[in-house]
């Protein structure tokens, strides 16, 4: 066989080969097509749950609703009243009493909060309207705040109710504006007084002398700037009426070296001095604007409060307490003096470190988070803990105020205390109680699941009794004067039903469902403050970092209409 016969044999049998490769592959293919590509995509049930208020738009537990709906009759027994469907209310699901062309009804059951409705068939969803569910508990949509939605362009954290302001409140937290005119919105330095109607009062008025508030140009401890953080407001005890401000900040009104807490009027003026002081060059001596309280601390103040015989404590991380030296100063330089100070200070009304009160007490071993005043001018400090004065304690303690020493009664009764973190404590001065929240399951060896009720003694008081909490945990607990506990968090569930972030429980710890009606909560409450509604009935307004109250938008402040 000659060469050319050779080469074309080769190419005959390579040529065969790809045929042969080919038709297998093409084969494996063929098996590959039989069946329909698109076998498997969800089936067309022609469902439709239409997205129209349901009739009627509220209604009460037990209540028959009918909500807008198609083809839904194909999937309904008329004659046994059973549905191939599921229906949900606030991930709820509920009965199905009726089907016709155009619409589905459906019970309403005994304990739901307000929410959204669906419909599941073979694992395909199909969405619908809220549902209002009528209780106790409403939103004062007249309330100034919520009405005009122009609220607070920061977190609310504290409030002061207003001496012979007509239920007023001042409000303190890290906003820079806030107002229910447009024409009213300017930077307000985290603080602000609104009436009753929620209306914020302008600059320079009645009860409100100022015009910009706090400031600051320093750095939070997480590291973003911030205009100011006010943390704490309270009244002196003299005939002036004089208000202690406290928190992180250096500047009032534009007046400068300040450390964190001040004396203002009782207008929220800031209360000064004229000083003199030489030119750094000339020696001329010129006037300048001082604080009259001259004195507070390198670190934000959690707590600050005037005693009966006016002296200020201030309770917070402290390391140095520092103080103008004025005597040494130039006008345009002050000098400052510092020392170095633990977590609870006694100053005069002047400023000046009481350099006597706690001497030799060791630093705290962990954070303090919280702290609040009893009715006795006692402090109980709150947070993560594991000593304080060099003594064993767990997250929870009590100092006396006028001695400055730790309390061993509340620490006996408190027993192994909080065996988790406390992020935050409330207190009731009436019923003379307190509830923690936060990172803990027990207290003084009871199951607590983050969040307990303390009677002002450190004894638990077991009488409250918290339920199951699922899909979250609890990071706001306040009690009532009314004997009600206020809650908020990231929870869905309490005690097995759909409650998206909001209750207000019993005493015992029991959810009563006319007062657990509102539907989704989002955000994280700071105070719940006991006051009236526009109507003049009982209302609770809600203050803190809140971005939606009963699925609706909210600014920082809800207020809430309460029938009891």
């Amino acid at each position: 066989m000659n060469m050319k016969a050779i080469v074309l044999v080769n190419r005959i049998l390579c040529l065969l080969f790809i045929v042969s490769f080919l038709s297998a592959c093409n084969e494996g293919l063929d098996d590959s097509i039989k069946e329909d590509p698109y076998k498997g995509g969800k089936t067309p049930f022609g469902i439709q749950l239409k997205d129209e208020a349901p009739s009627p738009e509220s209604a009460n537990p037990e209540d028959l609703v009918e909500f807008k709906a198609v083809g839904l009759e194909n999937y309904w027994n008329p004659d046994t009243k059973k549905a191939e469907f599921k229906f949900f209310l606030s991930e709820q699901e509920v009965e199905v009493v009726n089907v016709t062309e155009s619409s589905v009804t459906i019970r309403v059951p005994k304990s739901i909060s307000t929410g959204s409705s669906y419909i599941e068939m073979e694992g395909q969803i199909f969405y619908g309207p809220t549902l209002n569910i009528l209780g106790n508990v409403s939103v004062d949509k007249s309330y100034g705040l919520w009405r005009t939605q122009k609220v607070t362009g920061g977190v609310i954290f504290n409030y002061l109710k207003g001496d012979n302001l007509d239920n007023a409140c001042y409000i303190l937290g890290e906003f820079t504006a806030v107002g229910p005119h447009i024409e009213w919105i300017y930077d307000r330095g985290g603080i602000a007084l609104i009436d009753k109607q929620g209306l914020v009062a302008p600059r320079y008025s009645s009860g409100f002398g100022i015009g910009h508030g706090a400031s600051s140009f320093v750095t939070s401890e997480d590291g973003y700037a911030i205009s100011s953080r006010l943390l704490s407001m309270s009244y002196v005890n003299n005939s002036a009426k004089n208000i202690l401000l406290s928190g992180y900040y250096d500047e009032y009104e534009s007046v400068e070296n300040i450390f964190n807490i001040t004396v203002l009027k009782n207008n929220v003026a800031l209360e000064t001095k004229d000083i003199q002081l030489p030119r750094r060059l000339t020696g001329k001596l010129e006037w300048k604007k001082v604080p009259s309280f001259n004195g507070g601390t390198l670190e934000q103040v959690l707590l600050s409060f005037a005693t009966s015989d006016e002296q200020v404590i201030a309770v917070g991380n402290f390391t140095q307490y520092c103080r103008n030296d004025y005597d040494n100063s130039f006008y345009e330089i002050i000098k400052r003096n510092y020392k170095e100070v633990g977590p609870i200070i006694r100053m005069n009304m002047a400023g000046e470190l009481d350099t006597e009160y706690r001497v030799g007490k060791s630093k705290p071993e962990g954070e303090i988070k919280d702290a609040v005043m009893d009715k006795d001018g006692n402090i109980i400090i709150a947070g993560n803990l594991s000593a304080f004065d060099g003594e064993q304690v767990f997250n929870l303690l009590k100092v006396n105020t006028a001695s400055g020493e730790l309390d061993q009664t509340f620490k006996s009764n408190i027993g192994s205390g909080v065996n988790g973190a406390i992020s935050m404590i409330r207190y009731n001065t009436t019923l003379d109680k307190f509830v923690i929240v936060g990172e803990f399951t027990e207290v003084s060896g009871e199951p607590c699941p983050g969040i307990a009720v303390i009677n002002g003694d450190g004894t638990l008081d077991r009488t409250f009794i918290p339920r199951e909490i699922e899909g979250g945990k609890i990071s706001f607990a306040s009690l009532l004067d009314l004997n009600k506990i206020v809650i908020a968090g990231t929870f869905s569930k309490y005690d097995g039903v759909m409650r998206p972030g909001f209750l207000i429980l019993e005493a015992d710890g029991e959810a009563m469902q006319g007062f657990n009606v509102p539907g989704q909560f989002s955000g994280q409450i700071y105070q719940a403050v006991e006051t009236y509604a526009t109507t003049g009935f009982k209302g609770l307004l809600l203050l803190g970092d809140i971005y939606r109250f009963n699925g609706e938008t909210a600014r920082n402040a809800v207020m809430i209409e309460l029938d009891f």
